[in-house]
Parts: C-alpha cells; structure tokens; sequence
C-alpha cells in the first residue's frame, strides 16, 4: 500500500547513487523480506482496488480517490501494542536486496512515518522498490564512500521493517516497474506455498452501467434478463503462504473470467477479463483512474471499498473488457454481455477466479438466466413469459 512520490511531498529526500553493476537480472527467485527462502503471508495484493477517499480534482471534491495496488504487501511482525511509541523493533525482520544496480533511498526524518523507501534500478532499467522500512536502521546499514556512492550487494541486508500505525499488520511494499508497467511481483517470487483457494460469495446481474439490479424470475426461477447486461461478482481471498498469520480479510486475485452457457453446451468457451501480470502505471494513479473504476464496481449496493487493511469489500465487474489490438482483455466500460446478440432461452452463468499459486474457487453452482429479447432461433418471435416475480 505504499503510494510512492504522492505520499512523500513534504518528505526530507536522501538520493544516494550506488555505484554497483548489478549480478543480476529481472525474474531472480527469492524474497525481498527474511527469511528469504520460506513463503511470507501477502496482505493488499498486486492490483487491488484502493480508495483513499478525500481527493480533490480541479478544484472540486471527488466522492472517491480510486487507484489500483502497484505491488504487494509482505505481512512481517505483529502489530505493536499502541502504547509503545517507538518505530524501531529489535525483531522486526529484515528487508534484503532482491538485485543491485543504481538507487535512490527516500526517508522522512520522524520516527512516526512509514513512509521511507528504497528503489534500485538495475542494469536492464528494471526499479524495485521496498516501502515501509525503518530508516535508522537503513542509514546505519548502508556504506556511503567519500563521493556520496552507496554499495549495496544482492541479497544484502538494507533495513527494518517500521512499525505501521494505522493498521492490523506490519508489512513490506514491494513492487517492481519496468517502461510504464507494473510487473507483479509473485513472477519472480519462490517459494510461494499459498493453498488458499479464491472465493466467489456473491453473482449479481444490472442494466449496463446503471444500478439496475435485475431480479424478475420467471416459472422455473431463472433470473429474466435483456439488452446489455453486466456481471458483477464479490471476489475475496487469503494468502497465507504457508503462514498461521490471519493476514487481511480480502484480497484480490491473479485472474477472473466468466461465461453465458446455453443448454445445448453447458461447457461453453469461458470469457477472460484481465489477467495481473502487469499493471500499466496510469491505473495506480488517482487522476486516470478509468481503468480502475471500470473494473471494480462503485456502484451501491456493490461498492468495492479497500480502506487499506480495515475494510476491503471488493466487487469485479467481470463483463467489463474489450480486447484491445493483440486480442488482449482490457478493462473499459463500454463492455457488457450483450444478450441481443444470442437467441432468446435459458443460459448457465459461472465466475471463476484465479489467485498466482494457480488455486481457483470450489465450482459454483451455474446460475440460470432467461434471456428475453424476442430473439429466437427459428426467427419466431417468443411469447411474453408469464408468472414473473420478484426475488
């Protein structure tokens, strides 16, 4: 949940070049976080729905300030007791290099902000961050040379975790950009024993982009829908990774997608909305934020809400993606699953999602739909169902 250059405004910046080359290359196994050969439990998760909330554009309040996750939180230590006011803690485990290269170390000068960082670059123009560290123990670590030149070795030790005051768990950021993309972190992480299985816990059914909720049920209690319709879906869950840490209570996931199956072929083609290996930069940014507001719902009763470890309710619009020009899924508002385009009858819908360990949830019951347009396969067009009720 680090947030990078816009949290740190006001902050006292230390820039210290190395002037090591780095040993190593993007996609290296290991973990930034000791013990680095064991899995760590993972809190916010790469590409999760944020919200700060308060933001102000051009003047105007927002009634959200949405971003998407850049990396992923490596849960540490316990939450310290609230009355102990001290940031540094002897067995807070240490952040290790994950690759040398050129960087620049960022800390703010209070022992009651999380907000210090390290980014390094290495030799392919790959920047790895590590944020939320404690920055008297980064100083006492790092050698600086009579040039101002800081020497720091892949794999060594650089810093502390700091002590997060606002939430249940202490963490590291951890994230990783090359070229104006994201690259999610659990590419290159190994070990990575999560056995946590992905959550559906709700299917719901509007009118393309409006809070529409379609609930009208005909004789055999499949849900009467028409026109474009969006699919949304509450996703939730936990990565322990091997870890009795409880972690957050929801998370995102590597890859959702669903799909609209006639009678005739109950095991029909599923339909990909976005996979998060890379994020591009924009979307973690609160002033270009329709990517992210396309995919996950802020509409009421379905409103993704993702106040750092407090509160995380997150709800995908999984109809929302169009193929981009490589036949890529990417997220964008104009989409739907548009019913008129298929002959009118009962059809099956299934959500399934998808964390980077490669567990999905348990199968979910299909959930029947009557699809109503006057559209029929034989070009008759169909009686008006009758007996409809509301659910």
């Amino acid at each position: 949940m680090y947030r990078g250059p816009l949290k740190l405004s006001v902050a006292v910046v230390l820039v210290l070049f190395l002037s090591v080359i780095s040993t190593l290359s993007y996609g290296q196994n290991g973990w930034p976080l000791d013990p680095i050969d064991q899995g760590h439990p993972i809190g916010n998760s790469f590409g999760e729905f944020q919200d700060d909330g308060g933001c102000v554009r051009d003047g105007f309040p927002l009634p959200s300030c949405a971003y998407q996750h850049a990396g992923i939180d490596i849960l540490g230590t316990p939450r310290w007791s609230d009355s102990q006011c001290q940031i540094e803690d002897p067995s807070a485990p240490w952040v290790r290099a994950t690759v040398g290269g050129n960087a620049e170390v960022h800390y703010i000068e209070n022992d009651f902000n999380v907000y210090n960082y390290i980014s390094i670059e290495d030799a392919n123009s790959v920047i790895y961050r590590y944020g939320h560290i404690e920055w008297r123990s980064l100083l006492a670590t790092i050698s600086i040379d009579a040039d101002n030149n800081a020497i720091v070795q892949e794999g060594s030790p650089m810093a502390q975790l700091a002590r997060w005051f606002s939430c249940d768990y202490h963490h590291l950021h951890y994230e990783i950009e090359k070229g104006g993309e994201f690259i999610n972190p659990l590419k290159s992480i190994i070990p990575h024993p999560d056995t946590d299985l992905p959550e559906i816990t709700a299917v719901s059914f509007v009118r393309n982009n409006s809070d529409e909720q379609l609930k009208q049920l005909d004789p055999t209690g499949c849900i009467v829908v028409s026109g474009e319709v969006d699919i949304i879906a509450q996703v939730s869950e936990r990565d322990r990774a091997g870890s009795d840490h409880p972690g957050t209570k929801t998370l995102w996931v590597h890859r959702v997608r669903w799909r609209a199956c006639p009678e005739s072929n109950p095991n029909c083609s599923w339909n990909d909305t976005y996979s998060f290996d890379t994020m591009p930069t924009e979307w973690h940014d609160t002033k270009n934020n329709a990517a992210t507001l396309a995919y996950f719902s802020v509409i009421d009763p379905w409103k993704s809400n993702s106040d750092y470890c407090k509160k995380t309710d997150l709800y995908a619009i999984v109809t929302n993606s169009k193929s981009d020009a490589n036949g890529m899924p990417r997220p964008d508002q104009a989409g739907s699953w548009d019913t008129r385009t298929i002959p009118d009858g009962n059809y099956y819908v299934s959500v399934e999602a998808k964390d980077f360990a490669g567990n999905t949830n348990l199968p979910m019951t299909p959930i029947c739909v009557h699809v109503n347009n006057g559209v029929s396969s034989n070009g008759v067009p169909p009686s008006s169902p009758k007996g409809l009720r509301i659910r």
